[in-house]
């Protein structure tokens, strides 16, 4: 759901669309980048610490998401709320750890 608002958001706070596009392209690009890093920082520095951060990441995102006066300002929301999505390994990791040899297939989809 959260995937169709964010052009709204970002319109509401006046930006046209090229800008839109913008804002929306720079943060998914921020967070594959962020991926690699995170896993092995997640590895070495264990998994709770991860989603920990990653739980604080997405709130202080939000939080400027809706401090945020111009389009402009919610760069900075967006790129941290996606930057956030990096603890999405320590997830599938706990999971994969958890699952006791049961088919990973299963334990996946019934987490999505």
């Amino acid at each position: 759901m959260w995937f169709y608002i964010q052009p709204l958001c970002v319109k509401s706070l006046g930006a046209n669309s090229l800008q839109i596009g913008l804002v929306l392209s720079l943060a998914p690009v921020a967070m594959v980048f962020g991926f690699i890093p995170v896993g092995i920082l997640a590895d070495r520095y264990g998994r709770k610490k991860t989603l920990l951060r990653g739980c604080v990441a997405g709130t202080l995102a939000v939080l400027l998401l809706v401090a945020a006066r111009d389009w402009r300002q919610s760069i900075l929301g967006f790129l941290l709320h996606y930057s956030s999505a990096c603890c999405l390994l320590a997830i599938h990791a706990y999971v994969a750890h958890g699952s006791g040899g049961k088919d990973l297939n299963r334990v996946f989809t019934m987490l999505y």
